[in-house]
């Protein structure tokens, strides 16, 4: 078998390239700057929800991971998971995307719950640790995974 001596016209070509580069880039919802254009709210994939410095978060649950083994333990952020409290209280991540510490999505699960009868909803970590006296740790390192946070707009 022979090659083609024939090349392929370039114009066809360039437009090919472009056109799957720019649907590559919508169908991942960014754009060159890194910002979401998708509102993932209402998407499948993108199932559950969590609060992070207050904001609310897409995610879905992808790949545990084997617990740290001391050297390691820093590369994982906190994840509260509430056995009790308010109506709409979702976990609470003590990182997100874009802070110097979010270690990329790689979670170690805290079990808390509230010990008083009316409690807040709490949407950061900050606000977490300030209601001490109010939460009780059930279990440290429940579960070790990772998944990514996807900010929702708005």
């Amino acid at each position: 078998m022979t090659k083609s001596n024939q090349t392929p016209n370039p114009t066809r070509r360039r437009f090919l390239r472009t056109t799957g580069v720019v649907t590559g880039a919508l169908t991942l919802g960014i754009t060159a700057t890194g910002s979401s254009v998708a509102d993932p709210s209402n998407n499948p994939a993108l199932p559950g929800r969590v609060y992070a410095d207050g904001r609310t978060f897409a995610t879905k649950d992808a790949t545990d991971l084997p617990p740290p083994k001391g050297n390691n333990e820093h590369s994982f952020d906190e994840i509260y998971h509430f056995t009790n409290g308010a109506s709409g209280q979702l976990d609470v991540a003590e990182a997100a995307p874009g802070e110097q510490d979010f270690n990329g999505g790689r979670w170690s699960v805290t079990v808390v719950e509230w010990t008083i009868s009316d409690p807040p909803v709490v949407k950061s970590d900050d606000e977490v640790h300030a209601h001490s006296n109010d939460i009780d740790v059930v279990e440290e390192g429940a579960r070790y995974f990772e998944c990514p946070l996807v900010p929702l707009e708005g």
